[in-house]
């Protein structure tokens, strides 16, 4: 009897430590592979659903709740119900339901539009393929209808005819209840202003002629539409002008020619600065940035990176900026330029002059920087020095960050030399030699002191770089009038892409926006509505966000997203001097499918080139190539036979087939029902 009892004893211990540790396997699996996603029950069984072509299992320890009566029975649930699905992964392509929650889709009416639907999307770049009636910009297809307001840059008249693949465009959409995503705008997004691109110049005059100055071994002309500033912003004429004066022009390329737009008389009594960080508050006239008044008024000019002209209205709490102008008074100052910057980076920059030196700390301007043995300190050509070797009056560049105690440390300081010719602008690469670049007609030699940045700040090598990316670039004029690059900022790549719309799915290492999967990396910066980092899992589905990724070969990757899609200052994409790779990827059919589909594209190349046509499940892992090689210009079809690499039949699901050449691809859905 003893020994019985104590056999079931020990059979129950060893069962509650089985439960305990399954349950606890399965807790883990949860929190390292959440999942959510919210949409319509497209179909439903005895003991699985499917939601956004996501395959959820459900069993006995589901949770089931109705948003309105509470716990509720799994088979109350029925094809068409608005549900919010949280499980995880648990094979490949399907997911385990933990709760099941309906809601009514008003609740998600503070997403909605004058169309009455809960959801919009917004996206930039260049148009993939065109339709009789339909436009395909970064994988997301619109339909266009007689509503759909079509214009190019400066409000002309642009019909849906007059777009080709290849243009870059801003579009703005909207989803209907039968899920098609129809365009509201299409503007087509010219890189070029009509008056050419802008470059600025800082240096001596070196000789006044009688409607140019002469400067940096070039002729810029001077017109009646320049603005020329004497010392202390006071307005000035031509006459004004004086060889052996530095000044700072900004002038524009037109037909071949140099033209400016302003000049600006710099003087060492001037307290010149320039400031790069997050905007504290936003008033009527002026922003609050790292304890500096910074006052605006009609001679200030604000960019983005891409230089759309904006106002500020466009400015708002939390998004970063490089602020260049003057101090003209304690903690202010007149701001001349103001340029928007896309990416989060917690450095911040200061230039300006050593007002203060003590200890191990550095005043510059009205701001004090501490210092400690990690600090980098620099000449103006890049030969460390000590701390000692600094002195008052000097221009330097500082790059630090603020810590938590509120203090600003430096992480770099580098002396500046102002009488050196310099010359700084945004433009298009042209060509890439092992030891030089071309951007907008200019060549720079690059060295070893040549610094290079990724879109995000981070440092990259030269050969990062390629023809086709979008870099701002500051160089300085050597004695023998060449020009050297000393720094390349990445500001666009082709492979750029910019979305604004709804979480529809999210797990912890993907996002789903309206459909589409993009891959979060441990580089990947998570911000809220005011720019400050969060962890991903302050995201839910339904949130509206903006987020920018990069297509390298296919394999897309999220750089940054932020919460909320009301502000699109500044993500704009550059594009124009692209070349066009025409193809066009048609619709499968039949779709759905059982057992097998074909797929059919276009492509009308200038000669042969490498090309894929490969099939991915709902999470992104590929399941087939169906082509991978050379293709010249002609019309191809492919069959899929619903099985993956190794002959093995799929399951019925959601599937996504993807035609790409280069830095371009074109995605489709399709679904496979057994």
């Amino acid at each position: 009897m003893f020994q019985a009892t104590h056999s079931n004893l020990h059979r129950k211990v060893l069962l509650f430590f089985i439960s305990v540790f399954l349950f606890t396997i399965g807790q883990v699996m949860a929190d390292d592979s959440h999942f959510e996603t919210k949409g319509a029950i497209q179909s439903i069984g005895d003991d699985s659903l499917v939601v956004n072509g996501f395959i959820f299992d459900v069993n006995d320890s589901t949770m089931v709740k109705d948003d309105s009566l509470g716990h509720i029975s799994y088979s109350d649930l029925m094809a068409g119900d608005y549900v919010k699905v949280e499980g995880y992964e648990q094979g490949v392509g399907r997911y385990y339901a933990k709760k099941i929650e309906r809601e009514s889709k008003s609740d998600d009416d503070d997403h909605g539009d004058d169309h009455g639907d809960d959801r919009e999307l917004e996206t930039k770049g260049s148009i993939s393929a065109l339709g009789d009636s339909t436009v395909t910009v970064n994988g997301y297809t619109f339909s266009v209808t007689s509503a759909t307001r079509i214009k190019a840059g400066h409000n002309r008249v642009f019909s849906f005819e007059d777009l080709q693949v290849g243009n870059n465009v801003e579009v703005e959409g909207y989803w209907q209840a039968d899920s098609a995503l129809i365009a509201k705008k299409i503007e087509l997004r010219e890189h070029e202003d009509e008056d050419g691109d802008d470059v600025e110049f800082s240096g001596v005059i070196d000789s006044v002629l009688s409607n140019a100055i002469a400067l940096n071994n070039r002729i810029i002309e001077v017109n009646d539409s320049t603005l020329i500033e004497l010392r202390h912003d006071v307005i000035g004429s031509f006459s004004d002008l004086q060889a052996g004066m530095f000044v700072e022009v900004k002038a524009i390329v037109f037909d071949s020619a140099l033209v400016a737009v302003r000049i600006k008389v710099e003087n060492d009594d001037e307290k010149e600065m320039e400031i790069t960080g997050s905007i504290d508050s936003v008033g009527v006239d002026f922003i609050e940035l790292l304890g500096y008044h910074v006052i605006i008024d009609d001679r200030t000019e604000i960019k983005n990176y891409s230089r759309d002209s904006l106002t500020i209205a466009d400015l708002e709490k939390g998004l970063r900026v490089k602020v260049k102008g003057s101090r003209i008074a304690d903690k202010t100052i007149r701001a001349r330029r103001i340029k928007i910057k896309r990416f989060y980076d917690q450095e911040l920059e200061f230039t300006g002059a050593i007002t203060m030196l003590s200890g191990s700390q550095i005043q510059v301007e009205q701001t004090i920087f501490f210092t400690d043995s990690l600090t980098i300190i620099l000449d103006a050509n890049k030969i460390p020095l000590s701390f000692d070797q600094l002195a008052v009056g000097q221009i330097v560049e500082v790059k630090g960050v603020k810590r938590a105690d509120g203090n600003l440390w430096a992480l770099r300081i580098k002396i500046e030399d102002r009488n050196r010719n310099g010359i700084e602008f945004t433009g298009i690469i042209e060509k890439l030699s092992t030891d030089s670049i071309s951007v907008n007609s200019f060549t720079f030699f690059v060295d070893s002191l040549t610094n290079v940045f990724d879109l995000q700040g981070n440092p990259i090598a030269f050969t990062d770089l390629v023809v086709g990316d979008l870099v701002e670039i500051k160089g300085e004029m050597q004695l023998d009038g060449s020009l050297r690059a000393v720094k390349i900022k990445l500001e666009n790549t082709p492979g750029t892409i910019v979305v604004s719309g709804t979480i529809t799915s999210l797990s912890n290492d993907k996002i789903w926006i309206d459909g589409p999967q993009y891959q979060l990396t441990g580089s990947s910066v998570i911000l809220d509505k005011n720019y400050n980092v969060i962890d991903i899992s302050q995201y839910k589905t339904g949130d509206a966000i903006t987020l920018w990724a990069e297509d390298s070969n296919g394999n897309i990757t999220v750089l940054q997203t932020k919460l909320g899609t009301n502000s699109v200052t500044g993500l704009n994409l550059a594009g124009g001097q692209k070349i066009p790779e025409l193809f066009e990827l048609n619709a499968n059919y039949p779709n759905p499918f059982n057992p097998e589909t074909t797929i059919a594209f276009n492509v009308n190349f200038a000669g042969f080139r490498n090309a894929s046509l490969l099939v991915f499940d709902i999470t992104g892992r590929k399941v087939r190539t169906l082509f991978s090689g050379l293709l010249n210009a002609g019309r191809y079809s492919f069959k899929w036979d619903g099985k993956n690499d190794l002959g093995n039949s799929v399951a019925s699901g959601l599937y996504i087939y993807r035609l790409s050449t280069g830095t371009v691809a074109i995605s489709k859905k399709m679904t496979l029902i057994r």
